[in-house]
């Protein structure tokens, strides 16, 4: 499948459906299933690094710049998360190796959620839990990096 990494705050964010849109300085002819992998760039103790965690649709991209590309996604597949070495651009990553999430056993049905992903994250110790102190600092940080 054709994969992107993707800094972990903003690859968590698409997991989680708050982004439909990437930003990009470049394009690309290619429309379907994308593997999101969040790239091992440490942005913070509550995110998942280094893994692939969800695959999109990238249903189309448009211009909004001379250089300024933005790739719309959508239909968020959350997938058992596994480890992934980025790399620029696209970059396929073997199809056997994406299991999607599926009811049982600690995994959900196409009825899951964020929240819940977040906490099989937990349970696989991908994240840990921030205490509220590390969670009011780590808000702070974001909200000036969007």
């Amino acid at each position: 499948m054709k994969s992107l990494s993707i800094m972990p705050y903003y690859a968590s964010c698409i997991a989680s459906g708050e982004k439909v849109e990437e930003f990009r300085s470049w394009k690309t002819d290619y429309r379907g299933d994308l593997l999101i992998c969040a790239s091992s760039r440490n942005e913070g103790p509550d995110l998942v690094r280094g893994h692939a965690i969800c695959v999109v649709e990238l249903y189309d991209i448009s211009q909004s710049g001379p250089r300024d590309y933005v790739w719309h996604i959508r239909d968020v597949r959350f997938v058992e998360p596994f480890p992934v070495k980025g790399k620029l651009h696209l970059y396929d990553v073997d199809d056997e190796k994406i299991v999607y999430l599926t009811k049982g056993k600690g995994r959900f049905t196409r009825s899951y959620n964020y929240e819940e992903a977040r906490n099989h994250w937990l349970d696989l110790k991908l994240i840990r839990e921030l205490t509220p102190e590390e969670y009011d600092k780590y808000y702070e940080w974001a909200c000036n990096i969007t």
